[in-house]
């Protein structure tokens, strides 16, 4: 599909988007995500869930370091964006990142009505967290899922961010593990951590 970049809020030429196949991002967005990831609220609000989401069975990528993870996911040979949204309604990661140019993890993220770097940029930082397993995440691996991620914040100390704009605390609608594994699909926990990820990262 042809799309003119006036679309996309760049520079008026034309350029090729596949849906099929992930790309990397353009530098445009390499250099947003890396001046957001620059900040240490940012950094240090990712290192330290990451770090509390680890497990021996899917232990994080580079002690948490997300600057270096995002490294290796622009590294890849076969990962990258992906176009073709999947049934999702904003976007998701899935697949693993490899060191040295190994891997396929990927992002999907669709085509945004506004500037279409900065929201590949945000879905970047959104969702590289559920790449950041050494074994990679969705489908094989649900150690860094939105319900994951956001025990991770809570037990971490960062309940006292959550908004609850549009969306109940989930840990007040389910208060103990057994619940909150029997309601992993609701979307309440995806809510939760990127809401409070966009106070440290993308605002």
């Amino acid at each position: 599909i042809w799309l003119h970049d006036g679309a996309r809020g760049n520079d008026g030429q034309y350029d090729l988007h596949l849906s099929t196949l992930p790309q990397k991002p353009n530098q445009t967005v390499i250099d947003l995500v890396n001046t957001i990831l620059a900040s240490e609220e940012c950094f240090d609000f990712l290192k330290t869930v990451l770090n509390k989401a680890s497990k021996k069975s899917n232990p994080v990528l580079r002690g948490g370091d997300i600057r270096a993870i995002f490294t290796d996911f622009l590294a890849q040979k076969k990962g990258g964006i992906l176009r073709d949204l999947a049934g999702v309604k904003y976007g998701t990661a899935e697949g693993r990142i490899g060191s040295d140019g190994k891997g396929n993890g990927i992002i999907r993220r669709g085509y945004s009505t506004g500037n279409q770097d900065e929201y590949d940029a945000s879905g970047i930082v959104n969702e590289l967290p559920h790449l950041a397993g050494s074994k990679g995440g969705y489908p094989k691996h649900g150690e860094y899922g939105d319900l994951e991620l956001a025990r991770a914040a809570y037990d971490s100390g960062y309940d006292k961010y959550f908004r609850g704009l549009t969306e109940p605390n989930p840990f007040s609608k389910f208060p103990d593990r057994k619940s909150q594994d029997q309601n992993r699909s609701s979307n309440l926990w995806s809510s939760y951590f990127h809401d409070i990820l966009k106070q440290h990262c993308l605002e």
